[in-house]
């Protein structure tokens, strides 16, 4: 509106392309020998913009050039006015107000298209989603309240990352629970059992959660990376659970404590070396200089490091306490493994 009121301005009196004589005869107008060439101009002052009507505010910007007939008095304004800026070394400011600020009417010039006018904000240039968010909102609020019936929308270079960082929230929340729900249709698929499936599921969420909780404490936000280690995290963690529940499942002792037992027994060497091969391998990803193999090892460090914590420290007592006693839970009666055991004189 500010180039409105000074191109309002300019044409009041009808001062442009009158003679020095002419010129100063006519009211409202002045002569100027500094400026190549002299030009005359008007002296009206551009804060009495009265703010015209629809229709006299097209007819001020649809009015055609003298000079130029492929554009109108108002964009040969803009490009002097730009060419100026530029000549005087202030490109950032004219490249600003021609990128920034504008309105575009329609092709017969009889009614505005679009227009766009910007200002400068202070946020931070790194945030979270919530903090991001809590911004978008307040402006549309302010929005809302001073110029509900404008239309348009508000949109500023944080609200491009912000609508990628809602939809990785999104994906990562949808990727957790598909995961899960995959997670579960295979551990039943594996143990035929109810009972044990539910609780190898607990131990993969609480694996999971515990995951999450230690995102923010590294001092990682939200990104890429983050959204796809979130996503991954039910995979990596299921191994463990599975195969202790598998030999849990199919162990021939009757007890809660004895099956945990004989899991462990049976199953408890393998994957506590395959953890540490694991461990071992990521590890080797802490010396590397590009961060996302950093972060990348450390990620698939934490999780195999909770998995094998979880599923020996925290699974097997949960089925010490509350696991399944001889075919409880049994979807499926599964031929047991015997052991034939060979007796010689």
């Amino acid at each position: 509106m500010e180039d409105v009121r000074y191109f309002w301005a300019s044409k009041q009196g009808n001062c442009q392309g009158r003679n020095q004589s002419s010129c100063s005869a006519a009211a409202g107008c002045a002569y100027s020998t500094t400026t190549t060439p002299p030009a005359c101009y008007s002296t009206t002052n551009p804060l009495s913009y009265p703010y015209l009507s629809e229709s006299e505010f097209i007819q001020l910007l649809s009015n055609p050039s003298l000079t130029d007939p492929t554009m109108t008095e108002w964009e040969e304004y803009l490009e002097l006015k730009t060419n100026y800026l530029r000549s005087v070394n202030r490109r950032y400011e004219a490249d600003f107000a021609a990128q920034y600020t504008g309105v575009r009417l329609n092709s017969d010039k009889t009614a505005i298209q679009f227009a766009w006018i910007s200002y400068n904000a202070t946020f931070p240039r790194e945030n979270t989603v919530d903090e991001a968010n809590e911004w978008y909102n307040r402006w549309q609020t302010f929005k809302d309240l001073w110029a509900p019936n404008l239309g348009g929308f508000q949109t500023a270079e944080l609200y491009l990352f912000l609508v990628t960082q809602n939809e990785m929230v999104k994906a990562a929340t949808m990727g957790i629970g598909l995961s899960l729900l995959v997670c579960f249709i295979v551990l039943l698929l594996t143990t035929w059992n109810w009972w044990t499936s539910t609780l190898g599921l607990i131990c993969i969420i609480c694996i999971t959660a515990t995951f999450l909780g230690v995102v923010p404490l590294l001092g990682w936000s939200l990104g890429e990376n983050e959204c796809i280690f979130m996503i991954a995290t039910v995979g990596l963690s299921v191994d463990y659970t599975v195969h202790m529940l598998h030999a849990y499942n199919n162990t021939p002792a009757k007890t809660r404590t004895a099956r945990a037992h004989a899991a462990l027994e049976e199953m408890g060497i393998s994957v506590a070396n395959s953890a540490i091969t694991t461990l071992f391998a990521a590890a080797m990803l802490f010396a590397c200089g590009f961060y996302f193999f950093f972060q990348f090892g450390g990620f698939i460090f934490m999780v195999i490091g909770l998995s094998i914590l979880m599923s020996t420290n925290f699974l097997m007592p949960l089925l010490m306490l509350i696991g399944p006693e001889n075919d409880q839970g049994t979807i499926y009666s599964m031929p047991k493994r015997t052991t034939v055991q060979k007796i010689s004189e």
